[in-house]
């Protein structure tokens, strides 16, 4: 209804074109600062092309990728995912060893670097608002997280143990400063590491599962980041509440199904108190919700 005029398509286009600049300019200055820091700045300015002879990507091709723009959801952003490319949002979760929801995001960035702080302070937020005043023990992320900033900055004033695969450095620059890369390697390299590091998918990707897969909930029916949220967060609550409505029903425990050997029971108030009465281990995944 939105579009049905036509001045308000002009003015829905005008906002596209607008970010698209910005975003050309943005992409820009952050060329300029990756020339400065690496060899290859010098052979680009002498001859225009990088080195093994292949020309520079033009403003227009970077536009034609990750910079286009939807007038129906100016908000929404073209992003890689598995399948191809998706016009939509990068949803985020942070997710209990028990399969509980404990922080839904929804970004228009398409790289995750810059979620893991942002997460982690939901997750607090949301402890608090619940009345749990234990800390988070554990933290268990996916590669995509991964930059020394994010594990400095989380492990800080007594922040969560982090564990995340280190992403193997592109520039020169970045293989010079990793003294937390190495502090990585050797947390996983050991056996206990390793094999809570192995938890990662096993309580992460059952959520998934179940809001693509059993669920159907595939792509988001408004229109706008915030309202975008405002659903995903919906489908996370609603996640949670089937959860304990599942346990309340039959006595199992809230996590994933056969989390521990047949006939052995739970009491109805241990899920509810699950986060109580242990350490609180929480991860993070994307996913790519399209529009």
């Amino acid at each position: 209804a939105e579009l049905a005029e036509r001045d308000r398509r002009l003015a829905r286009f005008q906002e596209a074109r607008r970010q698209l600049a910005e975003a050309e300019a943005e992409a820009a200055r952050q060329a300029a600062g990756k020339r400065r820091y690496t060899r290859r700045a010098a052979p680009e300015a002498a001859t225009g092309r990088p080195p093994g002879g292949r020309s520079s990507t033009s403003p227009a091709r970077r536009r034609q990728g990750w910079t286009q723009r939807n007038p129906t959801d100016p908000d929404s952003r073209k992003m890689k995912a598995a399948g191809g490319w998706v016009q939509g949002y990068n949803g985020q979760i942070v997710v209990a060893e028990d399969g509980l929801i404990l922080a839904a995001e929804l970004t228009q960035d398409a790289n995750d670097v810059g979620q893991l702080e942002p997460l982690i302070e939901a997750t607090r937020s949301n402890l608090a608002a619940a009345g749990i005043k234990r800390r988070i023990g554990t933290l268990l992320a996916d590669a995509g997280y991964w930059s020394e900033a994010n594990v400095a900055a989380v492990e800080r004033a007594g922040g969560p143990r982090l564990l995340i695969a280190p992403m193997r450095p592109t520039t020169r620059s970045t293989r010079a400063r990793r003294p937390n890369r190495a502090r990585m390697h050797r947390r996983l390299a050991t056996p206990s590491g390793r094999a809570r590091y192995r938890r990662r998918g096993a309580i992460v990707e059952p959520v998934f599962g179940q809001l693509k897969e059993a669920r159907g909930i595939r792509r988001l029916s408004r229109r706008g980041r915030v309202a975008c949220q405002s659903e995903w967060r919906l489908v996370c609550a609603t996640h949670n509440l089937l959860k304990l409505w599942r346990h309340g029903r039959t006595g199992s425990p809230a996590g994933p199904p056969h989390g521990r050997p047949s006939g052995q029971r739970s009491r109805p108030r241990q899920a509810s108190r699950a986060i109580t009465a242990h350490r609180i281990r929480a991860l993070s995944r994307r996913h790519r919700l399209r529009r």
